[in-house]
């Protein structure tokens, strides 16, 4: 909305995503794999973070549960009230929410947690076909 209430433009997807992921890899990790547990046991991005440590230890690195540091820094600054401007225009992107994100997603690379793909490429495809990558956030329905 323009600050005079006119509409600029209309949200493509507002629709929730949710975690799709592979209960045998998973298994595999020592992770839980029962939908309501999975659910339990990964609540916070630190959660996260743990379980893609300890999946990438138990596949000898051939697993990961991030697809590439891009979508952690997009899905963590998703959760954020305010992105790179705020409801008055002001530019917000070097506060606290991005650096944050930014930070995050630093971490998944230098740890080496990501399968370091490009989202819907060929080599992201692959990766998803030959069991490299565990899970996805993607749109709900």
């Amino acid at each position: 909305m323009a600050p005079d209430g006119r509409v600029l433009a209309l949200p493509m997807d507002t629709g929730p995503t949710a975690l799709f992921y592979r209960a045998d890899l998973f298994k595999q990790a020592g992770l839980p794999s029962d939908p309501g547990a999975v659910s339990a046991h990964l609540k916070t991005w630190e959660d996260y973070l743990r379980a893609g440590q300890q999946m990438k230890q138990a596949t000898g690195g051939r697993v990961f549960m991030f697809d590439n540091i891009t979508t952690v820094f997009n899905q963590m600054l998703a959760q954020q009230n305010l992105h790179y401007f705020s409801p008055t225009n002001q530019y917000t992107g070097n506060q606290r929410q991005v650096k944050q994100a930014w930070d995050y997603a630093a971490r998944v690379h230098q740890q080496g947690l990501s399968a370091r793909t490009t989202s819907y490429s060929t080599d992201w495809s692959a990766a998803i076909s030959n069991n490299s990558i565990a899970r996805l956030w993607e749109p709900s329905g």
